[in-house]
């Protein structure tokens, strides 16, 4: 190993530098370990962060595959019951109306589930119309058909009381043994 030679004031200078050196080195190691505790410290903070993030992510997965679950079982539920709705209609309207013809459609609607439904209802002798061009007493017939359809005549004695004999001649001006045996046919009415 080749030997420097120093200067006096060379050596002076390395031993002060060297001095200031031993006198930060504790205060550099502890800044050191400090940064290494705040940098593990950050680094799990980090890890659960990214782990909720991939739970969130999972239940916005789950959550998305539930409700198209549930949406293609409203669908399914929802044009077997208006189809069956619709026949009970059509079959109701020709016995209310003893002839024509009252149906169900659905309005177009990109979401089948957030469509409108028209009535349409075509009294005996009379051309096709929407509930609208009907007569007063028409809608009323047209409205009974479609409440037994639907099977939810009890809703008009829930909301406006007991339904007597004596109220369904006054709302349908119709006579009273037809509408019993259509309270027969949809139980839980009268």
């Amino acid at each position: 190993m080749a030997k420097i030679k120093l200067t006096k004031n060379e050596l002076k200078v390395q031993k002060d530098l060297l001095k200031m050196y031993q006198r930060y080195l504790p205060t550099l190691t502890l800044k050191k370990q400090q940064l290494q505790a705040e940098i593990r410290t950050i680094d799990a903070k980090a890890k659960a962060v990214r782990k909720e993030k991939e739970d969130l992510e999972k239940a916005e997965a789950d959550l998305k595959e539930a409700i198209d679950k549930i949406k293609a079982e409203m669908l399914t539920q929802f044009d077997a019951g208006f189809t069956k709705i619709n026949e009970n209609f059509q079959k109701i309207f020709k016995e209310l109306f003893g002839g024509g013809k009252g149906t169900l459609e659905l309005v177009e609607d990109e979401d089948i589930l957030e469509c409108g439904i028209r009535i349409i209802a075509q009294p005996p002798g009379k051309k096709l119309q929407n509930m609208m061009q009907l007569s007063g007493g028409e809608k009323a017939l047209t409205a009974i058909a479609l409440l037994f359809a639907y099977g939810l005549i009890f809703i008009i004695e829930k909301l406006f009381g007991f339904l007597s004999e004596v109220t369904l001649v006054e709302l349908s001006n119709i006579n009273t043994p037809l509408l019993m045996e259509f309270s027969e046919k949809c139980p839980g009415t009268f």
